[in-house]
């Protein structure tokens, strides 16, 4: 029973020390964040991005011991949304939280979203709503347009001459 125990804690401490997170910062760039923030605003056609008002961001991600993105933590991402239908400008910061389950980044689980503040506040649970209906849309484009790439296999083919 000993032998099991020590097994299963190594086993335990091994995963543990493979998983490593990292900040958002080293792998979106500012010119990154207003591409990403465009791209999701022309995707869910909301708007169009303020740019006189810079995009915020913090937060990490993890990534495995073959260096495959695992996880992203969007802590806050803040920005500027103007030209809303019905509404005219929006600002806000949202919180969204993702497991990647596979190696190519095309399987993700999103663990939670928020909206952390918005102006004009009435507009805030529309905003959730969205949010939470397009928040793996949204890491898939943040992906994308990101060096977290970098960190997703590519698929291959494997192409047989006979």
């Amino acid at each position: 029973m000993s032998l099991k125990l020590v097994t299963l804690s190594i086993a335990t401490l091994s995963s543990a020390a493979f998983a490593e997170t990292y900040d958002l910062s080293t792998v979106v760039n500012p010119e990154n964040q207003n591409k990403i923030i465009a791209e999701m605003i022309d995707t869910f056609k909301k708007g169009v991005v303020d740019k006189s008002t810079p995009v915020t961001l913090s937060g990490n991600f993890e990534v495995n011991e073959k260096n495959r993105l695992t996880a992203i933590n969007v802590e806050k991402v803040g920005f500027k949304v103007i030209n809303v239908p019905l509404i005219g400008t929006y600002q806000t910061e949202a919180s969204i939280k993702a497991v990647i389950n596979d190696d190519n980044c095309k399987d993700i689980k999103i663990t939670h979203t928020a909206v952390l503040k918005g102006a004009p506040s009435f507009v805030n649970p529309i905003f959730a709503t969205d949010l939470k209906n397009n928040a793996a849309k949204a890491i898939e484009i943040f992906i994308k347009n990101s060096e977290l790439s970098k960190n997703c296999a590519k698929e291959s083919y494997t192409v047989i001459f006979n």
